[in-house]
């Protein structure tokens, strides 16, 4: 080689320098990538959980007197939103938080249902795809109040196609029953 071709001491410095440069830049983009990736993933999770639970709630819903006849109850009907506000309104004072009331008049569904005395009995059922603490803490909740609320017994439920294992040992024990969900109830065909 000639002179002129070999690189010298300070071009092959200067080319590692340009050489590293060029990594730094790529790995801090490729880090900006990523996080807008996990972001858009994370967002489309929410999303598909969303929908999950809805088509849920939508089957649970539809499955009402299911629910009652696996409590060797007799479904009578859903009570609406409107219902549940009437028993906090009609009963002021029970000492219950006012957010508890509120959550109360959002239960995801109350049943009234008939023993085979012929008694009024209520259903207090929370869905969710997969059931939670959470859950299992409104349904007995709501229950307590509606026993509360009209004097007459009322069960916890929770509907769900799975649990996590809080709320396995809940049932386990009888505190709360679980109405499975069929995942081929949720399947579009």
């Amino acid at each position: 080689m000639t002179a002129d071709r070999e690189p010298t001491m300070q071009s092959l410095a200067e080319g590692q320098e340009r050489l590293a440069s060029l990594l730094a830049e790529f790995m801090d983009e490729q880090r900006q990538f990523n996080a807008r990736t996990d972001r858009r993933l994370r967002t489309i999770q929410d999303d598909i959980a969303e929908v999950k639970g809805g088509h849920a709630r939508v089957e649970t819903i539809r499955r009402a007197d299911v629910i009652a006849s696996g409590l060797n109850l007799i479904y009578e009907r859903t009570l609406a939103a409107g219902e549940l506000e009437d028993m906090v309104r009609e009963n002021p004072d029970f000492g219950v938080a006012r957010n508890e009331l509120l959550s109360f008049t959002k239960a995801d569904m109350v049943i009234k249902a008939k023993d085979s005395s012929r008694l009024t009995t209520y259903i207090a059922v929370e869905i969710s795809y997969t059931a939670d603490q959470r859950d299992t803490n409104r349904a007995i909740r709501n229950a307590d109040l509606l026993t509360k609320f009209t004097g007459r017994p009322a069960h916890a439920v929770v509907a769900s196609v799975k649990n996590d294992d809080f709320v396995n040992s809940i049932i386990a024990v009888g505190s709360v029953r679980w109405y499975e969900i069929p995942m081929r109830d949720l399947r579009i065909e």
